[in-house]
């Protein structure tokens, strides 16, 4: 099968995107998840922040001798608030810088030359809650993002998500939520998708759930110790400098990184996560300004290892 058909399948069947109980801050759940379902147990009012770090090992490009890999640094801060009856505001801001290091970007951009290795992402998420009784709630929000080089025109680096959908609980541990999510793309067609987010509670220490466009499994082996298997689809855009062989062009990478990993809770505010796993499904895209392609190739699948720390206040 096709890398990047199966990344997109997975994306349509399990892009839960912060809907019904999951209430997360961002499509991005391969730092950390600070932002959590109202089942959770934290108090009204809560405010999250979470560093985390994620090395990508170095990939081949196909059909090159190019290789890159990169190192991504990332911030999360987010709340969730009950506004009123039955109505809770879910709110997080967000940044990330990604370094990327190529050799040989030559052979697979034709000769062209990469203007900026140091990327960046920013972005706002809002998303509210309505609970209509005990079985129905409906959901509604977005997100707008910035993503692209130091140098590049601001004006052109944003990027927006929104979706609706309506929760049914079918039991206290079991829930499904249909909606759908519109999300848009530098340089391409926007795309609306149809999505599905899940909760399930299989157990006391078994749960499945939507994170994003993706899904995870935990197992809670202790009070303080819980250990998930996690997999997303990840696309990233990014607006290169505005001059320059590829001046004001798009870099796009899509992926799917598949991870296992560990939480530590030495208290109720702090965690400590750490992850390992691979990326699959890679691919880069350039855009010209304009939309016509420069290139766009598959990428080897890579290893990848992770950490993050959530503190709660």
């Amino acid at each position: 099968m096709n890398p990047r058909f199966f990344s997109f399948s997975l994306m349509i069947l399990l892009a839960g995107v912060t809907v019904g109980r999951a209430g997360t801050a961002g499509p991005d759940r391969e730092v950390t998840e600070p932002l959590t379902p109202s089942s959770s147990g934290r108090p009204a009012g809560w405010l999250a922040v979470a560093p985390g770090f994620t090395h990508q090992f170095e990939a081949n490009v196909d059909s090159s001798d190019t290789t890159f890999a990169v190192d991504r640094w990332r911030v999360e801060a987010g709340t969730r608030v009950p506004l009123a009856d039955g109505f809770v505001l879910t709110a997080a801001v967000e940044a990330e810088w990604s370094q990327y290091d190529f050799t040989q970007f030559t052979s697979v951009a034709d000769g062209l030359e990469l203007p900026e290795s140091d990327l960046f992402r920013a972005g706002v998420t809002a998303f509210g809650m309505y609970e209509w009784n005990d079985s129905w709630e409906v959901v509604a929000g977005g997100s707008l993002s910035w993503g692209g080089a130091s140098d590049a025109d601001v004006g052109d680096g944003f990027g927006g998500m929104g979706i609706l959908g309506v929760t049914y609980r079918f039991s206290p541990v079991f829930s499904l939520t249909p909606a759908v999510l519109a999300l848009s793309r530098m340089e391409d067609d926007a795309l609306i998708i149809p999505v599905l987010g899940v909760e399930w509670e299989m157990s006391d220490a078994w749960k499945l759930r939507s994170i994003g466009p993706g899904a995870e499994l935990t197992w809670q082996a202790a009070d303080q110790w819980e250990f998930f298997l996690r997999g997303l689809y990840r696309p990233r855009d990014f607006r290169l400098a505005a001059e320059g062989e590829l001046a004001s062009s798009v870099l796009r990478d899509r992926s799917f990184p598949v991870s296992v990993g560990i939480e530590w809770k030495p208290t109720a505010r702090v965690t400590a996560t750490a992850f390992g796993g691979a990326i699959l499904g890679g691919s880069l895209q350039f855009k010209e300004d304009g939309g016509e392609d420069i290139f766009e190739e598959d990428y080897d699948v890579t290893p990848m290892v992770g950490g993050s720390l959530m503190i709660l206040f």
